[in-house]
C-alpha cells in the first residue's frame, strides 16, 4: 500500500492515500495530527507520519508494532502481524 509512495507525500497523495478530502486533510495537518511541514506554500508529509497516524487511529501504537509478544502458549509473536511460529 504504501511502497507506490515516495518518502515525502504531497497533499493530493495524502488524500488519495486515507481517501478523504482536502478540507479534512489540510485540518489533520494544521492541527498536527499527522505531522508535517510546509516549503514555501507546498506542505510535505513525511510517508512515516501516514503510517504513524494510521496506527494510533486504529488503536495500535508503533512500539506494539515492533515489540514481540509471548502468547500463553509460550510462542513468540509479532506484534505488527501476530503471526507465531
Amino acid at each position: 500500500m504504501f511502497d507506490t509512495y515516495e518518502d515525502l507525500l504531497t497533499i493530493e497523495e495524502l488524500c488519495a492515500l486515507l481517501s478523504i478530502g482536502k478540507n479534512t486533510a489540510y485540518t489533520l495537518l494544521k492541527k498536527s495530527q499527522i505531522k508535517s511541514f510546509k516549503v514555501g506554500k507546498s506542505w510535505k508529509i513525511p510517508k512515516q507520519a501516514v503510517e504513524d497516524y494510521i496506527l494510533a487511529q486504529s488503536g495500535l501504537s508503533t512500539n506494539f508494532a515492533k515489540e514481540k509478544i509471548i502468547t500463553k502458549k509460550g510462542r513468540t509473536c509479532d506484534g505488527m502481524n501476530h503471526t507465531c511460529p
